[in-house]
């Protein structure tokens, strides 16, 4: 079996994205994409903007912060920040930015959303399995295999 351990995950408080109208001024918005509206510096007219994080999710850096490009499609179209909420991709790839594919959740029902009790952590290489205690999402156990978790989680459910 794997190492078991407990800790309360902690979640990045994000940053208020620009307002709607700043995001007209720089941005087109179309099939999901951002392209930019005006030339700026070096920086050209009509190019699309983002670059990969490493996870699957475009950011693009305004005023010298650092934006996803979903959030920010979210604010573009709807004018309202999400603030704590997630914006969650329906379809779960998060390199499709449509509109229609984007949907604004509370952090708690973004976690349990199609949730098979575990999941991979390309940070840690490992697989982890979560639980909610008191309205916090509390690491319970990672393996090294997907099918260790899933035998933990048979375990778990046939002991209760």
């Amino acid at each position: 079996m794997g190492d078991v351990w407990y800790n309360v995950s902690m979640k990045n408080k994000p940053k208020p994205l620009p307002t709607q109208q700043e995001l007209h001024k720089l941005f087109h918005c179309v099939g999901g994409k951002l392209i930019r509206a005006q030339t700026h510096f070096t920086r050209s007219y009509g190019k699309v903007v983002g670059n990969d994080n490493g996870r699957g999710y475009s950011q693009v850096m305004i005023k010298g912060k650092n934006y996803f490009i979903h959030r920010l499609i979210w604010m573009w179209y709807y004018g309202t920040d999400p603030g704590d909420n997630e914006i969650d991709h329906i379809d779960k790839d998060p390199s499709n930015n449509n509109i229609w594919n984007l949907q604004e959740l509370i952090y708690e029902d973004h976690v349990k959303k199609d949730s098979k009790g575990y999941s991979y952590n390309v940070r840690w290489g490992k697989w982890v399995i979560y639980k909610w205690v008191n309205g916090k999402n509390v690491l319970v156990a990672h393996y090294k295999t997907e099918e260790e978790c899933i035998l933990h989680l048979s375990d778990s459910n046939t002991h209760q």
